[in-house]
């Protein structure tokens, strides 16, 4: 079974807006652009904005003409999941913050550095691609 999911990429002031989660098996810390599922009855564009408010506070404002589908695999929780993200650029619609989601998994959200994409997503090369190109 694939896994549709949506994720932004939000670039303010040379920095990507990114989410801290730990795999709950391997203990690995990764770095993500904001998103999750798709759910039923819901665009992958309202699951990106969905998603990024309530894993960072933020909302954003998504530009469906820069979608890029991407289909791969990858190992959560020692399980293989086929994943198809939907990735757009988005903007922020306001620097106001609300809260955001923690849990065992999710660890937070922050900002990096643009120069530090390549290097930080360098344990998935469709992911790190797909966000480079959509952070030019």
């Amino acid at each position: 079974m694939t896994r549709i999911r949506a994720s932004v990429v939000v670039v303010e002031k040379q920095k990507l807006l990114v989410v801290r989660m730990q795999d709950p098996l391997s203990k690995t810390l990764y770095l993500f652009p904001p998103g999750g599922l798709v759910e039923a009855r819901e665009t992958p564009a309202q699951a990106a904005r969905r998603e990024t408010r309530e894993e960072t506070g933020y909302d954003v404002s998504i530009d469906e003409s820069s979608e890029i589908k991407a289909d791969y695999d990858f190992v959560w929780a020692s399980t293989l999941i086929s994943c198809s993200t939907h990735f757009f650029r988005a903007t922020l619609t306001s620097q106001k913050r609300l809260p955001q989601e923690i849990s065992s998994t999710l660890l937070g959200s922050e900002w990096i550095p643009l120069e530090t994409l390549a290097q930080v997503f360098a344990y998935h090369p469709v992911i790190r691609n797909t966000v480079i190109r959509l952070a030019s």
